[in-house]
């Protein structure tokens, strides 16, 4: 019998990173990256980036950027070379980038000592988060920053724990990378300078002058860039910085208050795979004390805290469209995670409520983390570089002029990272981690269904009007999808025209204009006054047959 139990637990050793490939992959069947279309984010004009930069061989910021990626881009622009420019190529680079975020942060928790178990379902649960799967079949630069990001720090703590100078010179590359794909990488800088200062346990010097010597000559490439060269839309985030840090202190309070609220839910959300183990944590451990006060009552306190400060106005959530309907409605920011799961409003207020509840858990996590290392310089040189990583990360994003669902992206590996350290104290029985897998597994495939189903009504709209665009007709005279008008100039057009309004309200005047439209239907029937051109189909979700139309106006509108 022991040796039967012990083969059992071996054989799960074994198979748990086998299963995190084969999730990876599942998900890549379900959803398909293949597909020639743009979502509802900031896609369209990195994809325009990459096309000037195959056009004259020359890297140039889209005004609509604040973002300096020369290193995203040029890549991108060389597998295009390779491969031939296209939209489905540029997902599958995201995909890819995807694949190695995962990898990177497995091998990163594995490095810190944590068994195969955890460390895959770590990586289970940063892929079911639903803002890390929208944004592998997007053509952003949040997930390939997280994965230079993960894959330099996974190279330096190895590297520090090996006492190698090639390993710290790799991280430095890769942190170089991240620092191209993303100017906030500059935090590693920070981690790397906190380790040198900091740690009792110092690296020795020829390590750490390896491990800053790439992000310090990308660092100042990208500062210098931003003083000597900013594009309109650096310029007008300097302005509103400018302008944020001369408001009344108690304003500047409120929004730092509204800000890290907003992150411990979206943090927390991604905890929501976890439940199985929450439900079977001790009760001896909710009754231990922080600072005198039981954790479940730092708790409660922390659920509390969250709530009031998502219930107050701020300057992301002051536009008309953007208040909140009560307190447990989704939160209505910009943009990507109310625009792929917004028609769920279940969903939506399970994600909610679960970000809240995840929130107030990490907050306690933090504070008993706390409690017995209160020295910085007590800490492990690799625990200092995580932690310092981070406050620097976290730093900058607050500070920053706008604050999106999809920044949140970057800290969710620090807070899985966290629960790691806290699965190893509870000493969870391993029935409960296999539990935990298994409903993270459930989550992805349930996402990754969903998401299908939006990538193909996406799909057949774009495919429809690229035929008309092809044929013939002017984008100012059809009615198109958004991110299609985006893509092909329509944020230039309204620039040039009418820069004081609003830009979808511009790009909406179509219906009372254009002679052409394309529609998402659930049946084949032309509405009154319009003629009908041609039907694609495609399956939703719940594989049911709906119908893309193209229309022509019957009379002059």
């Amino acid at each position: 019998m022991p040796e039967t139990t012990l083969d059992h637990q071996s054989l799960f050793k074994r198979a748990s990173p086998l299963l995190l490939v084969a999730a990876i992959v599942l998900v890549a069947i379900i959803i398909n990256p293949v597909r020639e279309f743009l979502g509802g984010d900031d896609s369209w004009f990195y994809a325009r980036m990459v096309e000037f930069t195959l056009a004259t061989g020359k890297y140039r910021m889209d005004p609509f950027t604040a973002a300096n990626l020369p290193v995203h881009i040029y890549l991108s622009a060389g597998i295009a070379k390779l491969f031939g420019y296209s939209l489905a190529l540029l997902h599958c680079i995201s995909f890819a980038f995807l694949c190695l975020a995962i990898g990177s942060f497995y091998l990163l928790v594995d490095e810190l000592g944590h068994s195969r178990k955890v460390a895959t379902l770590m990586a289970l649960v940063l892929l079911a988060s639903p803002l890390v799967l929208i944004l592998s079949f997007a053509y952003m630069s949040d997930i390939p920053f997280v994965a230079w990001m993960l894959l330099a720090l996974q190279l330096y703590v190895r590297g520090i724990r090996k006492d190698s100078t090639q390993l710290m010179f790799l991280g430095s590359l890769a942190a170089g990378c991240a620092i191209g794909t993303r100017q906030f990488g500059i935090a590693i800088i920070g981690g790397l300078l906190a380790v040198w200062l900091l740690s009792r346990e110092k690296p020795r010097s020829r390590l750490m002058l390896a491990a800053l010597a790439i992000p310090l000559l990308a660092g100042i490439a990208q500062v210098y860039a931003g003083i000597m060269y900013p594009n309109p839309m650096q310029a007008g985030c300097v302005h509103l910085i400018h302008w944020f840090y001369k408001l009344p202190l108690y304003v500047i309070f409120e929004e730092y208050f509204w800000r890290c609220s907003m992150i411990a839910q979206y943090l927390g959300m991604a905890l929501l795979p976890l439940l199985p183990i929450a439900f079977a944590v001790p009760r001896s451990f909710w009754k231990q004390r922080i600072w005198r006060a039981p954790v479940w009552t730092l708790g409660l306190l922390a659920c509390a805290v969250i709530i009031a400060a998502l219930s107050l106005s701020s300057l992301q959530t002051a536009r008309p469209e953007a208040r909140h309907h009560g307190v447990w409605e989704p939160l209505e920011l910009q943009w990507v995670l109310p625009d792929n799961f917004g028609q769920l409003r279940p969903v939506m207020r399970l994600f909610d409520t679960a970000g809240i509840l995840g929130g107030a858990t990490l907050i306690v996590l933090v504070l008993y983390w706390l409690r017995p290392n209160l020295s910085l310089r007590s800490l492990r040189p690799a625990t200092l570089l995580l932690l310092s990583t981070f406050v620097c990360l976290f730093f900058l994003y607050v500070s920053f002029s706008q604050l999106n669902d999809t920044y949140v992206v970057e800290f969710l590996p620090f807070a899985l990272l966290l629960v790691a350290g806290a699965l190893r104290h509870l000493q969870q029985q391993p029935n409960l981690l296999r539990a935990a897998t298994a409903f993270s597994v459930l989550i992805i495939l349930a996402q990754a269904l969903w998401l299908r189903g939006e990538a193909a009504r996406l799909e057949a709209a774009w495919a429809s009007t690229d035929a008309l665009y092809h044929a013939g007709v002017q984008p100012i005279n059809m009615v198109a999808p958004y991110d299609w008008e985006k893509y092909h100039g329509g944020f230039d057009e309204w620039v040039a025209q009418d820069p004081s309004g609003d830009p979808y309200r511009f790009l909406s005047r179509g219906w009372d204009q254009a002679q052409f439209a394309v529609q998402n239907v659930p049946s084949p029937i032309a509405p009154s006054g319009w003629r009908l051109l041609s039907i694609r189909s495609y399956r939703n979700t719940a594989f049911q047959k709906r119908y893309v139309l193209t229309l022509k106006r019957e009379s002059a509108p």
